[in-house]
């Protein structure tokens, strides 16, 4: 028998022994997994699935061959339930080996027979499918991660914002007093300039948090390159001149664009300011390239330089590099959010005492 008939008889017996397959893994589950609180109905979800793709791999090699796309919805549907029944990455792992184990018992049980090549064969369709699905379950436990943060940091922010607008607001009632004297107006001053840097900060945390949460969609809208970018170069330019540098900007301020305004703003607020905040001297540019497919915006700047191991971690929240000037380490947090919610990457190199070059790409949308 050829390998193809082999693998066509070995997929129309599990076709057949469905339930008889299910029961078995589920009795090994229960019995194996310490899962004795969880419903079986809840444990069954998604092997039915698992079970029919089993047999369409085995019927159709190009099905094979594209292992990672056929096992995705199913695998993200069965690493949500299993996030949500508390399962650890090693018990999923256990038992997708148990769902194995328990086809290759029917075929044994049953006298099915099964050579060398179609043990193989079903070893390595289970095999993508346990890759597939740990790439969904850590997926779906840090969403869960974030999502739950998400809402902690929202709800906390909410509540700060009361007070702090409560606090502004009799700053301001405060200094119009006629009764005042002049130190103790600008007193007042600073207290309102201060309370509006916490509530920029508490909006700042909540908005990063949202990103991270993937609460954020993107909202794209027809307009032009200069309604995104012109307004922020030209504050950059202005801050750039009073420490010394010099600032360079290179786009197409009436191409078309059809992008996502605000999003795209905040990833260049934050990589332009950084580079404004973090160059003390030289060049800072920005160039932004229209390429077929997609636009790319570069921002190089005059800064002391990253290693290696920091630009590995610049991207993630609350995470810094050695500088010692003021700062949350969200802005990069951010950028890197709002790029991906529109389907873009975001990237960076440097060396020690070089500079940095921030660079992020938005897929091109058709302007309508």
């Amino acid at each position: 028998m050829d390998e193809r008939k082999n693998r066509a008889e070995l997929a129309k017996a599990i076709d057949r022994r469905r339930q008889t397959i299910e029961h078995t893994w589920l009795e090994a589950v229960r019995a194996e997994l310490a899962v004795s609180h969880v419903e079986p109905s809840d444990l069954k979800l998604g092997i039915a699935q698992y079970l029919a793709l089993i047999v369409e791999a085995l019927q159709d090699p190009d099905a094979r061959r594209g292992a990672e796309c056929i096992w995705k919805e199913v695998s993200r549907a069965h690493a949500i339930t299993r996030v949500r029944l508390g399962f650890d990455v090693e018990q999923l792992v256990r038992e997708l080996t148990l769902l194995r184990r328990a086809v290759l018992r029917v075929f044994r049980d049953e006298a099915i027979p099964i050579d060398l090549a179609g043990v193989e064969a079903v070893t390595d369709i289970i095999d993508a499918a346990i890759a597939a699905s740990i790439k969904s379950y850590v997926d779906a436990r840090d969403y869960s991660a974030r999502e739950a943060r998400a809402e902690q940091l929202g709800f906390l922010s909410h509540e700060l914002r009361t007070p702090i607008a409560a606090a502004a607001l009799s700053s301001r009632l405060l200094r119009r007093s006629e009764e005042l004297s002049d130190p103790q107006k600008h007193l007042l001053e600073r207290i309102e300039r201060n309370l509006q840097r916490a509530q920029d900060l508490t909006e700042e945390v909540l908005f990063a948090e949202r990103l991270e949460a993937g609460k954020v969609e993107s909202q794209p809208v027809d307009t032009t390159l200069g309604a995104v970018v012109d307004e922020l170069v030209e504050n950059c330019r202005h801050i750039a001149r009073l420490k010394g540098c010099e600032f360079n900007a290179s786009y197409d301020s009436a191409l078309a664009v059809r992008l996502d305004e605000k999003l795209t703003r905040s990833v260049l607020e934050n990589l332009l300011a950084n580079a404004v905040k973090y160059s003390d001297r030289g060049l800072i540019e920005l160039v932004v390239e229209d390429d077929r497919n997609e636009l790319t915006f570069h921002v190089r700047d005059a800064c002391a330089g990253l290693s290696e191991a920091e630009l590995r971690i610049i991207f993630e929240p609350f995470r810094r590099g050695r500088t010692q000037k003021p700062g949350t380490g969200l802005g990069l947090s951010i950028a890197r959010r709002a790029v991906e919610a529109q389907g873009g990457r975001i990237s960076a190199e440097s060396g020690p005492e070089c500079g940095c070059h921030f660079w992020f790409t938005l897929p091109k949308q058709r302007v309508k």
